[in-house]
């Protein structure tokens, strides 16, 4: 790929990533970097009208000093009205109220992997048992409540947890349920009560047994998650998805039938973005599946216990999705 330089904040790979862009981009495009894991980072552009609910860091690309070289320069945009009142009412702090998106986003990912390696030590280690999702919920979120609490750096942060997170679409429905609402298992934020800035994650679980194989409609159900996961951008600014199994049928499975194969998560295997996924039976499970970004998937093994899957998730811009309510509400339990 043609060298580079990065004006402004550095995106989040690693020096030995292969860059790939995935549009066709010209000058002066603002363009963002999607991680496609196992070395692999995409380059795309961020359309016009995605901007102003946009997640995550922008750049605008322009030609470089020296011949076919080129320069990404940083790009930080506010939309009338501010949501922060700061902002609003003086200008010249909108810099400074943005500049904790990146850290608690940081924040946040550094509490989920943690999180998610100590739960898959203590179940693999027998110290805990998990016999289904709701347990493998509960266990989860005991970890993240006990280490994310230790990440309330001053008196003014809150580190928060929910379960089962009602939301609703103003607009359109969620493919998984066929209606306006959905709940997320697992919802965890980090709130300065001065500055009123509040940044959160969502985490979707799946737990599949060996002696309840439902098969092939968890790996259909897996997809429909990341479907679900991708349409969070009004209120996560990052999403997991974490699947859990004892059956190797979901990791390194041989072969799958033809009529199911397009929903593959095996160790290894790919997806590339907006390729539609169809049931082939004839009588299918569900309707076809498309996602917005491209994942890779890598399993952390373990042999003769419990197998993982975590995958980072991008959500997407979704100006229609809100919260249900400011407060959690009965049958959404705060930890």
């Amino acid at each position: 790929m043609t060298g580079f330089a990065i004006l402004g904040d550095l995106p989040p790979f690693g020096t030995n990533d292969v860059i790939e862009m995935i549009d066709e981009i010209v000058r002066y495009d603002i363009v963002t970097f999607e991680s496609a894991g196992q070395g692999k980072t995409y380059l795309r552009v961020v359309k016009h009208k995605d901007f102003a609910t946009f997640k995550g860091v922008m750049y605008q690309i322009d030609r470089g000093e020296e011949e076919e070289t080129f320069q990404l320069r940083q790009v930080r945009m506010q939309f009338w009205p501010c949501d922060n009142e700061a902002a609003r009412t003086n200008p010249q702090r909108l810099s400074s109220t943005l500049e904790p998106l990146n850290m608690n986003r940081d924040r946040l990912t550094e509490i989920v992997e943690f999180a998610y390696a100590r739960l898959r030590e203590k179940i693999n280690g027998g110290s805990i048992c998990v016999e289904n999702e709701a347990s493998l919920q509960l266990h989860l979120s005991s970890i993240l409540k006990t280490f994310g609490e230790l990440y309330e750096s001053s008196k003014n942060e809150v580190f928060s947890i929910e379960l089962e997170k009602p939301v609703t679409l103003s607009g359109g429905r969620f493919e998984k349920s066929g209606t306006r609402k959905a709940k997320i298992d697992i919802w965890i934020s980090i709130e300065n009560l001065e500055t009123k800035t509040k940044h959160s994650c969502a985490i979707e679980l799946k737990y599949f047994k060996f002696a309840n194989h439902r098969e092939p409609n968890n790996r259909y159900d897996v997809f429909s998650d990341i479907q679900n996961l991708e349409s969070y951008g009004d209120f996560a600014d990052l999403c997991f998805l974490i699947v859990a199994t004892d059956h190797p049928h979901y990791v390194n499975q041989e072969n799958y039938s033809q009529d199911t194969a397009d929903f593959d998560f095996r160790h290894g295997k790919s997806y590339h973005a907006e390729a539609v996924l169809t049931y082939k039976t004839k009588k299918p499970y569900g309707d076809p599946i498309s996602l917005g970004n491209s994942y890779s998937f890598v399993w952390d093994e373990f042999s003769g216990g419990v197998h993982f899957l975590k995958l980072s998730v991008i959500p997407r811009s979704s100006s229609n999705l809100t919260f249900e309510r400011d407060c959690p509400e009965a049958g959404s339990p705060s930890i």
